[in-house]
């Protein structure tokens, strides 16, 4: 939930160790829920980490990528 209108959005995208293996500036998102694909194909399965960015919020979840 993006708590603000044309707050700046991103997400990064961690491994279990720490290490980043994506970040995409999303640019300037209007207030409310909003879905975002990224294209997972050079990544292997396993458990990774996302972090989503909009202005002063910062909200960081794991997730689990099967092939």
């Amino acid at each position: 939930m993006i708590p603000q209108q044309d707050t700046i959005t991103s997400l990064t995208i961690f491994n279990q160790i720490g290490q980043q293996m994506l970040a995409e500036d999303q640019g300037k998102q209007a207030d409310g829920e909003h879905s975002h694909y990224f294209r997972a194909d050079d990544l292997p399965s396993g458990i990774y980490f996302y972090q989503v960015r909009a202005g002063n919020l910062v909200k960081t979840k794991k997730m689990v990528l099967l092939r």
